[in-house]
């Protein structure tokens, strides 16, 4: 059980939520009812299925979501709720398959993984 803190109506303390066989569900900081920093989240079992950052409650910064193996799924980074960087997927075995690459949420380019294992040069996408 944690204990939760409010100012002005707003949650405002650290967060722990659990499912009800007890394993955490999720943890992070409120701050006057917002998310903000690191939050991570777990299956069930106990495992990570990823790591989100926040401010005010927007996504903001690098998120990275896992495999139930542990490994690497996504890396997305986050400006102010909106994709901004390379969105990168990766196989269950590590190997990268594609690469986004967002600015201020549109989708401006791409790229994928060759049958050598070498990235092709970015295709831009059109407005």
């Amino acid at each position: 059980m944690t204990a939760m803190r409010y100012i002005n109506g707003g949650l405002d303390s650290v967060y722990t939520g659990y499912y009800p066989n007890g394993q955490i569900r999720a943890q992070g900081h409120y701050v006057q009812g917002s998310r903000q920093g690191r939050w991570t989240y777990f299956t069930p079992d106990g495992k990570i299925t990823s790591v989100n950052y926040y401010l005010n409650d927007d996504s903001h910064g690098t998120d990275t979501v896992y495999y139930e193996n542990g490994a690497i799924e996504i890396i997305a980074p986050y400006r102010s709720d909106d994709r901004h960087g390379w969105f990168c997927k990766y196989a269950p075995g590590g190997e990268l398959m594609y690469k986004y690459h967002y600015r201020h949420g549109f989708l401006i380019g791409y790229t994928y993984e060759q049958a050598d294992g070498t990235l092709i040069k970015e295709i831009p996408c059109r407005e």
